[in-house]
């Protein structure tokens, strides 16, 4: 992965777990951090094994907001 992927995951993963921490509390923000890798990796190995090789580079950019998305959504009706 090139630097830039890498900064993205990090920020799809880490900034969303941080963000619910904050609004909501630390512990969720440390369930959340670890719903997002759970569901990255259940995203990430479903799109392997459904998505068109030309489009797998989109497909994991797109990844990262799906999930970051799903975990700020959850910690917004959670809390």
């Amino acid at each position: 992965m090139t630097p830039t992927q890498h900064l993205w995951a990090l920020l799809c993963t880490l900034g969303a777990a941080i963000y619910v921490g904050l609004a909501v509390n630390w512990w969720a923000g440390v369930l959340a951090y670890f719903a997002a890798l759970l569901l990255g990796g259940v995203i990430g190995w479903l799109l392997v094994a459904i998505v068109p090789l030309r489009f797998l580079a989109a497909s994991g950019y797109l990844k990262g907001l799906v999930v970051a998305a799903i975990i700020v959504a959850t910690g917004y009706y959670v809390g």
